[in-house]
């Protein structure tokens, strides 16, 4: 549990709270929780990090899942990067692919996909080793 030292104490957390390990969810929930303790004295502000995960309701919608694997765009930043049709060359086409091709190759945070299976395992007190 957070809690803030004194009366006089305000606290404010500057974002990117995923994609760090396996322990975002439970950061999340105690950051939260502390802002419903003291609404007036803790400020969460969003990162880019966080922010950047919104798009993931568009891109693993069934309409976007429903495209060819051809159409699924490349990121235009990064020249390098495998399509998705290329990374599905070692890969079965499941909304966890896409995922895990969306974190790695068009978000920069390849572990998170393992993080975050590893903290839901946890939670859930399936731990394995």
């Amino acid at each position: 549990e957070l809690t803030l030292a004194d009366d006089r104490c305000h606290f404010v957390f500057g974002g990117d709270v995923v994609d760090k390990g396996p322990g975002d969810l439970r950061l999340c929930k105690l950051l939260v929780d502390l802002k419903r303790q003291n609404p007036e004295r803790v400020w969460l502000l969003v990162g880019n990090r966080d922010l950047n995960k919104l798009r993931l309701t568009s891109e693993l919608s069934e309409e976007a899942l429903a495209l060819s694997p051809q159409d699924v765009p490349r990121p235009h930043w990064d020249d390098k990067c495998p399509s998705y049709a290329e990374y599905l060359e070692d890969n079965e086409d499941t909304r966890v692919t896409r995922l895990k091709w969306i974190l790695k190759h068009t978000l920069g945070c390849d572990k998170t996909f393992e993080f975050r299976r590893q903290e839901l395992s946890e939670l859930n007190g399936k731990i394995k080793i």
